[in-house]
């Protein structure tokens, strides 16, 4: 109903605002590891933290122009933030296909029932993107990690719904600054990029040196104003599962706020009580990677129930997180409605 989306809606528009000064904070001055609401390992310890990054901040706009969230609704109607995605926004685009689906079978039912439109809210984003251009009509291209990525087709149907120009790192080059993709034309300037691969990947003369997804001195170009980039490079380290641990605390010290939508109750195993808390209460709880990469005693990147593990897989988790405590967070395991 309108008034239950109407506090979905405000609970997303005060976690991504939340995640936005937490950005601020995290690659502008640290107050909050310096005044102990957040561990320094919390976030260095996480592989998207881009140190390139520190003291870099936006002259106008935000750090965050696309921001999605997984929700959950409990046994008892409430809902829950499962997972913050800054990366990348996938399920937008599904969204749109829905919607578009729908409006093709249903005929003239969704007016009647005064749904509201989602073309709005796709003009407004695209218009955010634009806004810190300075062409009045901006080219925007799409950055793809190609079409064999598993959203490929959601991106392919963004672009096209959006106008944006689909591209991959290879059909770009720098010159003079400026970002251009190269068309039987010849090259034409883009002016804004919304990124679909890692930071890591965007270029590899400024972060990895391996990658075959970015484009040479992209870091660059956009450092000089030559390009926007949405989402800010090194957003990404605002997904760990471990920064979910503080999210509560945070958004009181932040924003004077209790949070509207609140994420899954999680415990980092980086400090020492919360990490015997975990081993003590291991068959209630998940466990699951603190910074979203593969870790000893845990198969995928995915919560892992403790009360599923077998006898030799619970001693071996046991072992590896009284070794490595900082790897792990534990999770409530979710009862969904």
């Amino acid at each position: 109903g309108t008034a239950e989306w109407a506090q979905v809606e405000r609970g997303l528009i005060q976690r991504a605002t939340l995640l936005e000064r937490l950005a601020g904070d995290i690659y502008g001055p640290q107050r909050l590891v310096r005044d102990g609401h957040l561990p320094a390992a919390v976030i260095a310890g996480s592989p998207f933290f881009a140190r390139k990054m520190m003291g870099q901040r936006p002259d106008r706009g935000h750090f965050i122009q696309v921001y999605a969230a997984d929700l959950a609704r409990g046994p008892r109607g409430q809902w829950r933030v499962l997972q913050d995605r800054v990366r990348i926004a996938s399920g937008i685009g599904y969204a749109l296909e829905n919607r578009e689906a729908l409006s093709r079978v249903a005929g003239n039912l969704q007016a009647e029932s005064r749904v509201r439109r989602l073309a709005d809210f796709f003009s407004r984003m695209r218009d955010g993107m634009a806004a810190r251009c300075d062409r009045e009509r901006p080219r925007i291209a799409l950055l793809t990690p190609g079409r064999f990525n598993q959203t490929y087709a959601e991106q392919a149907h963004l672009a096209r719904y959006l106008g944006l120009s689909l591209v991959e790192g290879r059909d770009l080059s720098v010159i003079d600054d400026r970002l251009y993709v190269g068309t039987i034309a010849g090259p034409k300037r883009v002016d804004s990029v919304w990124r679909w691969i890692n930071t890591t990947s965007l270029d590899p003369l400024a972060f990895d040196a391996r990658s075959q997804l970015g484009v040479a001195n992209l870091f660059d170009a956009w450092a000089m104003g030559g390009v926007e980039l949405a989402n800010w490079p090194g957003v990404e380290v605002l997904e760990s599962p471990a920064l979910g641990a503080f999210m509560p605390r945070l958004c009181e010290v932040l924003m004077g706020e209790q949070p509207i939508l609140p994420n899954v109750a999680t415990w980092w195993c980086g400090q020492a009580a919360e990490s015997a808390t975990v081993a003590g209460r291991l068959d209630e709880l998940a466990l699951v990677p603190a910074f979203g990469q593969p870790v000893e005693g845990l198969a995928t990147r995915q919560p892992g129930a403790g009360d599923a593990l077998d006898p030799g897989e619970r001693a071996a988790l046991l072992e590896a997180l009284q070794r490595r405590p900082m790897d792990y967070c534990g999770q409530e395991i979710v009862h969904l409605s």
